[in-house]
């Protein structure tokens, strides 16, 4: 233990709750002095409570080297299984059984009074810091240093005094009586009306339920209450029933239970299922111990006040259903005794205005993740329940809904405190999921939402150019296309007549919506415009491959239904509006949306590779084939028509690829076995690999065969390059310099984008070199076509994406 502070600096925590003696333990580590004073008898009473404790807490309790006794009192989470008020099965997820795979670190749940059994264990010799029967009654603050006094006549100097004397915490009131001093009146009675409470929870430990069986998390959602059962070790039962109350009650008013009405208070819930074969009576008659208590919810504005500070409960309280509560409370005092030991480094003798900077520095860096986590807890318990319709519509799409949060979980939980003076256990470095607490990555987690705004900029300032250089033009173009459409007929240059009225598809609102895109194309599908045939056929067809990358991206882990409507969204944009319009609103959008320096490698990578085949499939029969056949059908009108059907391959292709995912993709819901999990990111890595490369053969052919075939004496510049020039007044010459832009954007928008994700992957540790990279884009584009090197570019940081998440 290294002593950076003088002897004399004594923290006095008020209460032995886990937030109190994590506090203990992580002041001993740092060589400062403390004092726990605990009003009750005992520090672990028996009172019927239980909690998880999850990875993101779980680093720290390593660390303090508490972990391995805590493993021996619990069987590991594995499975999740959430049923309806009707018991029928929601969802089943292995989520839980995962963590140990993603962080290094099972999930645990086990009572409250282990817990602190285990925690006050560990203490050794400084058990005599710990003081029961010692409920403070005042706090006496001073220019120097505080006094705790207690109802017992003793007294307590200290430095600062830190309550972790949960949700009815006498310090801070004795906090904001001392605002009330500093002339904070109004702000005090803000934070003494913050607190509400909407649910109550009956809790308790049940003997072992015939059908419950370790290491299951079982759930029931219903309307107006729900229900949480797990089975821990020895198939011990933990039991609760949450209830939502008759109103929202504020702070002065909440109601506290009589015990005594427990059972009649749960009679019109012993019905409720369990399982489809196990109602709630089954665990309830076996219970063993069983409390009844308001569910209090308060996020506290103030957490500190000069020599004040309040940790756990005392300053967040969250409702219980998601198991955030003691996970945030452990973060919240690792992260709060990290603070002091620096100032004490810095500052062996703090005044008071030292203490509060310290102090509110704690609270800033905490709440960035301690708002989100408060937030999901309060609407998971309001999902659980059936709050309101959206709510009880909600719970039916669990699946996709549990993937997306799941996501984010394995983001939030690798943000997870770690006690700066001690070393890293070695299962912090087996998860997948890297540690943003890690040296060799504090460089690359702290880039902020502003920051990725900033840097994602130049991708809307080629919409911007779009506007600029496509609108003015199209604007002259609509009403030549319009005559063309209204006229019924196009006739070719060669004296060739396209039928503008015959019906498509027989959808009469479809087919003359489709009339104008189709006329917008065809000097370059019959001919008539030779040189624009050369740009536009590669053109159009590297938007399939184009396409088929956003797609890809939106597979990222799970598929769900919210992800690919983005690609599918700003895809029929594009055929409406030109992708050099919409695809930099696409990539900035997309590019704020997944970050690589906060996101774990595997997880951001991974798709089912039966996903990635069968969206080539789509891709093939629903963009390429109409591409392709709409510049080279014998007859014009089947031109016309092929290219009417891929003028909606935004649409149809998904719609292909759809049936035949759900019929050959197996459902599953992944696997916490390390084999399996390896192998399965390595057939991802293949299915990437032969769709990038797919993707590039066909753009550079449909490249190649326009260079070559292109009219005798047009160069690559004259076909692809619209210069600077405005264009010809004529329908043929506007659609061609449409287009041309059009192309011109819409890559360079796309190559900046891989810029982007290339940069993060550099600052990620990935290994290349920028102008190796630049020179074979540069080469690759003017040999095989942008589409093919845009492709190739994307499937290069796929692999660097997987190599950097192997060393992660």
């Amino acid at each position: 233990m290294a002593d950076t502070k003088p002897k004399n600096f004594r923290v006095i925590i008020v209460g032995g709750s886990i937030a109190g003696l994590t506090l203990a333990h992580c002041l001993m580590h740092h060589g400062i002095d403390f004092v726990v004073l605990e009003g009750r008898n005992e520090i672990a009473p028996q009172e019927g409570a239980s909690i998880s404790i999850w990875a993101n807490a779980s680093l720290a309790v390593d660390q303090l080297g508490i972990l391995d006794d805590l493993l021996a009192e619990v069987e590991p989470l594995e499975y999740v299984y959430n049923w309806s008020d009707k018991g029928k099965l929601l969802s089943y997820l292995t989520a839980p059984g995962l963590s140990k795979i993603e962080h290094g670190y099972d999930n645990a749940f086990l009572e409250r009074r282990k817990i602190l059994q285990i925690f006050y264990k560990h203490l050794g010799d400084r058990q005599d810091s710990v003081l029961t029967s010692k409920k403070v009654t005042r706090v006496e603050h001073a220019d120097t240093h505080v006094v705790a006094h207690c109802e017992d006549g003793s007294s307590f100097q200290g430095d600062i005094v830190i309550g972790a004397d949960g949700v009815r915490s006498k310090i801070r009131s004795e906090m904001w009586d001392h605002m009330d001093t500093l002339g904070l009146q109004k702000e005090a009675k803000k934070e003494r009306e913050r607190m509400t409470c909407e649910y109550d929870c009956l809790f308790g430990i049940a003997s072992p339920v015939p059908g419950i069986k370790a290491p299951d998390i079982l759930r029931t959602f219903g309307e107006g209450w729900s229900l949480l059962v797990v089975s821990g070790k020895h198939d011990k039962v933990y039991f609760f029933l949450f209830t939502r109350l008759d109103r929202k009650y504020k702070s002065h008013e909440i109601p506290r239970f009589n015990h005594a009405e427990m059972d009649q208070h749960v009679a019109p819930h012993l019905n409720r299922p369990v399982t489809d074969t196990i109602p709630f009576s089954e665990v309830y008659k076996r219970a063993e111990v069983r409390n009844w208590a308001p569910l209090e919810e308060a996020l506290y504005e103030h957490w500190s006040s000069d020599r004040f500070a309040c940790v756990g409960d005392a300053s967040h309280k969250m409702t219980p259903n998601a198991g955030y509560g003691a996970n945030s409370a452990i973060e919240s005092s690792v992260a709060l005794t990290n603070h002091i030991a620096a100032m004490l480094k810095e500052n062996p003798e703090p005044k008071t205005e030292d203490i509060s900077r310290t102090f509110k520095e704690w609270e800033t860096d905490r709440k960035e993740r301690l708002i989100p986590t408060w937030d999901t807890a309060a609407m998971f318990c309001r999902l659980e329940s059936g709050a309101n319709l959206k709510f009880r519509i909600l719970k039916y799409f669990l699946k996709p809904l549990i993937d997306m949060g799941h996501r984010s979980t394995v983001e939030s939980i690798a943000g997870g405190e770690a006690v700066s003076c001690l070393p890293f256990p070695e299962r912090s470095f087996q998860g997948l999921v890297p540690w943003k607490c890690h040296d060799d990555l504090s460089s690359i987690v702290k880039e902020k939402t502003w920051q990725r705004v900033l840097a994602g900029l130049p991708l809307l300032g080629f919409t911007g150019l779009a506007f600029a250089t496509m609108v003015p033009v199209v604007l002259k173009v609509i009403p030549q296309m319009e005559d063309i459409v209204k006229l019924g007929t196009w006739t070719t240059r060669t004296g060739g007549i396209v039928n503008l009225q015959l019906p498509l598809f027989n959808l009469k609102a479809l087919d003359e919506a489709l009339r104008p895109m189709i006329a917008f194309f065809l000097p370059a599908i019959t001919g008539s415009d030779v040189v624009s045939r050369a740009q536009t056929f590669p053109f159009i067809n590297d938007l399939g491959g184009i396409f088929a990358i956003w797609m890809l991206e939106s597979y990222r882990k799970a598929q769900t239904l919210p992800a690919p409507l983005l690609p599918i969204i700003m895809g029929a944009l594009s055929q409406l509006g030109g992708i050099g319009i919409f695809g930099p609103i696409y990539y900035f959008i997309q590019y704020l949306q997944v970050s690589l320096l906060q996101t774990s490698f595997a997880n951001y990578r991974e798709t089912e590779p039966t996903t990635t085949y069968t969206l080539l499939f789509a891709l093939t029969a629903g963009q390429y084939i109409p591409c392709l056949t709409s510049f080279f059908a014998p007859a014009l009108e089947s031109r016309k028509w092929w290219n009417a059907l891929w003028q909606i391959y935004p649409v149809t292709v998904p719609l292909l690829q759809l049936p035949l995912n759900k019929l050959l993709n197996p459902k599953s819901e992944g696997s916490a076995n390390p084999e399996i999990r390896v192998q399965n990111r390595q057939k991802s890595l293949t299915a990437i690999r032969v769709a990038y490369r797919s993707i590039a053969v066909a753009s550079a052919l449909g490249f190649l065969y326009a260079r070559y075939t292109a009219p005798a004496g047009s160069s690559a510049l004259s076909i692809f390059w619209p210069g600077l020039t405005k264009p010809e007044s004529s329908f043929e010459g506007g659609v061609a310099w449409f287009l041309q832009w059009d192309q011109i954007i819409s890559m360079g928008a796309g190559f900046t984008w891989l810029a982007l994700r290339f940069r993060e992957l550099k600052r990620s540790g990935a290994k290349f070199s920028w102008w190796r990279g630049i020179t074979g884009l540069v080469g690759t584009t003017c040999a095989f076509g942008p589409g093919a090197a845009f492709a190739l570019g994307w499937g290069l940081k796929e692999e660097l994406v997987y190599k950097v998440g192997l060393r992660k």
